[in-house]
């Protein structure tokens, strides 16, 4: 999907992958004496204005473009990091994809980590043998071993 806007002189050229008939990610470049200048890379919040949609459904967008699209097309949109300004963008590079997930990875133990608090909270209060019971020590124990195996990986690093 592809939309050019004059502005006297400047020429600004917008592109998107369509879905649905709407444009899921816009990016743009302006044409100014045969000079062609990026935008760059938008923000949750800009996607989400420059759509007049809701922040979730561009969330949906995302993550429908992170997992079917961009595989497809050997492309990644990596989670946006405070030193991009939380930016996302669309790339074949690994910097960005690593910048993202290392991120992210503290905030995904965080979640974790007060989940299992949460179920460790609970279980001594539910029946025994009861599925309530069952669902939340099956929880207990997985959750257990995730969080090993996310300290291994963060102790790893460092």
């Amino acid at each position: 999907m592809m939309r050019v806007e004059q502005h006297g002189p400047v020429r600004f050229v917008r592109l998107a992958r369509p879905f649905l008939g709407r444009g899921i990610y816009w990016t743009g470049c302006y044409l100014v004496d045969g000079l062609l200048v990026d935008c760059g890379p938008l923000t949750k919040g800009q996607i989400s204005e420059k759509l007049a949609w809701p922040v979730g459904r561009v969330e949906n967008a995302l993550r429908y473009a992170r997992d079917e699209l961009c595989p497809d097309l050997d492309l990644a949109i990596p989670s946006p990091t405070p030193g991009d300004g939380w930016r996302y963008q669309v790339t074949t590079e690994w910097q960005p994809v690593e910048a993202g997930a290392s991120h992210q990875l503290g905030h995904v133990e965080s979640r974790l980590r007060t989940i299992h608090r949460d179920v460790g909270l609970i279980l001594p209060h539910v029946p025994k043998g009861s599925r309530e019971w069952r669902r939340a020590n099956f929880l207990n124990k997985h959750l257990a071993h995730m969080l090993g195996t996310l300290k291994e990986i963060i102790d790893g690093e460092g």
